[in-house]
């Protein structure tokens, strides 16, 4: 049958994701249910829940020379090869100097954040997800970039929020699939 998002993440380790220090994400690991993975074990031995003490994941994207490191619960874009043309494209069309400020919405781990931080631009980064923000923000900071990472539920009013007085001149917005008409 066709695989849910948790499996097809667990055995995506061709594709270039990997449990801690490098080792494959398919090695060891079997397919047991949404909250569980099994890492180096036999089935329904050495389960680890996704919620608890997590492995570390990560993906590359070398053509701006920066990673984002996960959690197998954390959203991330699962098909690489239309991502490698998504990022581009947004960027392009963005068409970055190094006295941009963006302001990007949905930001999630840093998918566009962090290639936009290596353009030189000012990245002002806002995500509904306690998670997300902090490992986004990790990833900015491992790698020196210049993002700043903010949480508000952004399907409710921000006018005070502190980062939308910080001011902007470009704005990327990367809703969820429910959209974002509220926006």
């Amino acid at each position: 049958g066709q695989a849910d998002p948790v499996e097809r993440l667990v055995r995506a380790g061709a594709g270039g994701l990997a449990f801690g220090a490098g080792e494959p994400a398919e090695a060891g690991s079997e397919r047991l249910g949404r909250d569980q993975v099994v890492a180096d074990g036999e089935v329904g031995k050495d389960r680890v829940a996704l919620e608890d003490d997590a492995p570390v994941l990560r993906y590359a994207l070398p053509q701006y020379e920066v990673d984002l490191e996960f959690t197998p619960i954390d959203f991330v874009q699962v098909n690489a090869e239309l991502n490698q043309r998504m990022i581009p494209h947004a960027l392009a069309l963005l068409d970055l100097q190094p006295e941009d400020r963006v302001l990007e919405l949905f930001a999630g781990l840093g998918n566009f954040t962090l290639p936009m931080a290596r353009a030189g631009a000012r990245v002002i980064a806002v995500e509904g997800d306690d998670g997300l923000v902090e490992r986004g923000r990790a990833n900015a900071n491992r790698q020196g970039l210049d993002a700043e990472y903010h949480v508000a539920d952004l399907f409710q009013p921000q006018q005070g929020a502190p980062w939308l007085q910080s001011g902007f001149n470009k704005v990327l917005l990367d809703p969820p699939r429910a959209g974002a008409e509220q926006i």
